[in-house]
C-alpha cells in the first residue's frame, strides 16, 4: 500500500491491480466507494486542465450533491473526483468512484459495454430495456453538452 496525495485529500492505494488498460491500472483505495487510476506514463495521461474541469463536475455531482453512481443522468458518468500529480505537476492518477457491481456482466465478468446491447450471447435486455438505456444516454449527452464538454470515443 502507498499513500497518494491529491488536491482534495490523501488516499491509501493498494499495490495489487484490479484491472489494467493501455494507459493505466486501477487499484482499490482505503475508501470502499473509490478506486485510483494510476497512469503508467504521465506524458500519456490526459491534460491536467482537462481533468480539473472534469473533477469540478465530479465533485459537484458526487460529493456536494451526494448523488450515487447511476442515480441520475449526471451521476451516470464515472467522473474523477481528485487528481494526483508528481513534483513537476504532471498527472500521475485520478480518484474515481467504483463502478457499481450491477454494471458488471455476470457471465463475462467485465463491465457491461454498449456491445452487450446487441450481442445475442450476452443476453441483451429487452427492446424496452434498450430504449430506456438509450434515453438515459441521451440525457447524459445533454448534460455533458450543457457543461460545454465533448464526449470522445
Amino acid at each position: 500500500m502507498a499513500a497518494v496525495t491529491g488536491s482534495w485529500g490523501t488516499y491509501v492505494v493498494e499495490k495489487d491491480e484490479l484491472s489494467r488498460g493501455g494507459v493505466g491500472s486501477i487499484h482499490r483505495t482505503n475508501d470502499p466507494d473509490s478506486v485510483f487510476k494510476r497512469y503508467f506514463d504521465p506524458a500519456r495521461a490526459p491534460a491536467r486542465t482537462d481533468l480539473e474541469r472534469l473533477v469540478e463536475v465530479g465533485r459537484e455531482v458526487l460529493i456536494r450533491q451526494r448523488r450515487r453512481p447511476g442515480e441520475t443522468p449526471e451521476s451516470s458518468v464515472n467522473w474523477p473526483v481528485d487528481i494526483s500529480v508528481d513534483q513537476h505537476g504532471a498527472v500521475t492518477g485520478v480518484l474515481l468512484p467504483i463502478i457499481p457491481q450491477v454494471l458488471f456482466h455476470e457471465e463475462f465478468g467485465g463491465v457491461r459495454t454498449l456491445d452487450f446491447l446487441v450481442m445475442a450471447r450476452a443476453k441483451p435486455p429487452t427492446a424496452k430495456g434498450r430504449i430506456v438505456l438509450l434515453l438515459r444516454m441521451a440525457e447524459i449527452f445533454n448534460f455533458v453538452n450543457a457543461r460545454g464538454l465533448v464526449h470522445a470515443m
